[in-house]
């Protein structure tokens, strides 16, 4: 049996159990289990909800998470992640406080100016955390998160509390307690930074970019193409081993209200491919054009304003004070943030007298952990759309299965913008006509639904090639919806090798198991 080292004496590893089934109604789980269970009181003052949870540990060291209420199961969860890889979550944390420098250095703080990360997947730095407020609009929109979302935060950053208490001794001065709010912020971050920022900075010109190849498979297989009639759903994810994209595998229960299983990133409590005992999920990457870069006018009187509609607005200037680590010890560092009413300006150009404010959807948004976590909780497909209609969620290609269905979305949060502008290119600022219309509804989305091809596939592959005679439009719901401009026709040569074959085998008159 393969025994993860309990270092500690909150946790009684001297009773063991040889076999424990766990089940649900669609798979039997058996494993020889180590149990977990909150032990005696220690001299901290232990959170009473480890009184309310167990730590189940299979022979691979998974943890699979019981607890009387989903606050203390969640409150479980963030113990076991603490336990098994607190520095990593730590550094995601800090990351998005826009923090990082503390521990890393000036490299964290940013180059002055924009670059990508190619082995992060990410655009540079403290000073965007900061300019993008991925932290600090959580706080200030505290009472905006859904109130039972900020329960599972809470039990979350709880449980990682605890370990951190236990293990004060051992632990490096710069790992502190954490707050539902952080949590939120690392959701925030991984949209931020990885998702929407990306899309928007990729429309200016002469900004470094060395994006990796990377991506993720996923397909699922109707009932009536299967020799068992019953249904099949298949993701595998591209990510590294060590990054902030690592996944972490867990089982959570509440009897009565949760039954779920999945992979989370570090630090988050929610999963973004994974099942319950009603529905599976999960979610490749797609290339949605969900950001926009302005091109502001400045005053060359007074840089410090800029042209909308015939007069000259100020920008805002917010100034963020940074404590750099060093060879010395810390030192502050103080830069400001500039915004427009478009959004935080990436780019100035002094001689032209130009600068460049990006816009992305849902930036005020402090519900991004609700999105997932109402993911987690869906019983059926109706309320996995419902969770989608929020736009809390601003990517990824969708596919969900259940006993009887197989269903899959271009998810994206995109606005409806103005014709006769350019839209995969920095567009006029100065001008109200390409001020966003509304997000497009999910029902205007490209989707599909028990198809009579009998499968979806999609390996970050276009929409239209999704199945076989899909009938979606590439120019659905707009000429813009996509990053790359396409035709009226999509074109199969958008396919890569793996959608390729996927197609191939899948479209075949056979059935699988």
């Amino acid at each position: 049996m393969f025994l993860l080292p309990f270092r500690h004496v909150l946790f009684d590893v001297s009773r063991r159990e040889p076999v424990r089934a766990i089940c649900n109604s669609k798979w039997l789980w058996i494993f020889s289990f180590v149990i977990v269970c909150f032990g005696p009181s220690l001299a901290f003052a232990r959170d009473r909800l480890a009184d309310h949870v167990t730590i189940y540990r299979d022979h691979f060291g998974v943890p699979h998470i019981v607890g009387d209420t989903e606050e203390a199961t969640f409150f479980g969860y963030g113990y076991a992640q603490a336990e098994d890889h607190l520095e990593k979550m730590m550094l995601q944390y800090m990351d998005a406080e826009g923090r990082l420098s503390e521990v890393l250095g000036a490299r964290a703080l940013g180059q002055g100016y924009l670059h990508f990360i190619p082995y992060e997947y990410r655009w540079d730095g403290d000073y965007l955390q900061r300019l993008l407020r991925t932290y600090q609009g959580v706080v200030d929109n505290r009472k905006k998160i859904d109130p039972q979302t900020y329960k599972i935060l809470d039990g979350f950053a709880r449980g990682v509390n605890e370990y951190i208490a236990e293990h004060r001794a051992r632990i490096p001065d710069w790992i502190q307690p954490i707050t539902p709010e952080i949590i939120e912020a690392e959701e925030r971050s991984n949209y931020f930074r990885f998702y929407s920022i990306n899309e928007a900075l990729v429309k200016l010109t002469n900004l470094p970019e060395d994006f990796p190849s990377f991506g993720s498979d996923q397909f699922a297989v109707s009932r009536a193409k299967t020799t068992e009639g019953h249904v099949i759903h298949f993701e595998e994810t591209h990510m590294p081993w060590a990054n902030r994209f690592q996944n972490y595998e867990a089982q959570l229960i509440t009897p009565g209200k949760l039954d779920a299983g999945g992979i989370s990133w570090f630090g988050s409590p929610f999963f973004l491919d994974g099942f319950n005992d009603r529905i599976t999920w999960s979610a490749t990457w797609n290339f949605p054009n969900i950001s926009d870069v302005y091109e502001e006018k400045l005053n060359p009187q007074n840089p410090l304003e800029y042209l909308y509609d015939g007069q000259w607005k100020k920008i805002k200037v917010v100034k963020e004070t940074f404590n750099v680590k060093g060879p010395h010890g810390r030192r502050s560092v103080t830069l400001n943030c500039y915004y427009t009413l478009h959004g935080p300006i990436v780019k100035v150009d002094r001689k032209g007298h130009r600068a460049y404010s990006v816009k992305l959807p849902n930036f005020d948004g402090v519900n991004y952990s609700t999105n997932l976590f109402r993911l987690m909780k869906a019983r059926n497909l109706q309320e996995f759309k419902l969770a989608l209609e929020l736009h809390l969620m601003p990517r990824w290609n969708l596919l969900y299965t259940d006993a009887h269905n197989i269903y899959w979305v271009d998810n994206a949060t995109v606005a409806r913008r103005a014709p006769g502008y350019d839209w995969r290119k920095p567009v006029p600022g100065w001008t109200g006509e390409t001020q966003w219309g509304p997000y497009f509804p999910l029902s205007a989305l490209p989707q599909l639904l028990n198809p009579p091809s009998g499968f979806i596939q999609n390996c970050n592959n276009p929409p239209w090639l999704a199945t076989k005679n899909s009938g979606i439009n590439p120019l659905s719901p707009a000429p813009y919806f996509q990053m790359d401009k396409i035709g009226p026709q999509g074109g199969k040569e958008q396919l890569n090798p793996r959608g390729e074959r996927l197609l191939k085998v899948l479209g075949r008159d056979r059935k699988f198991s």
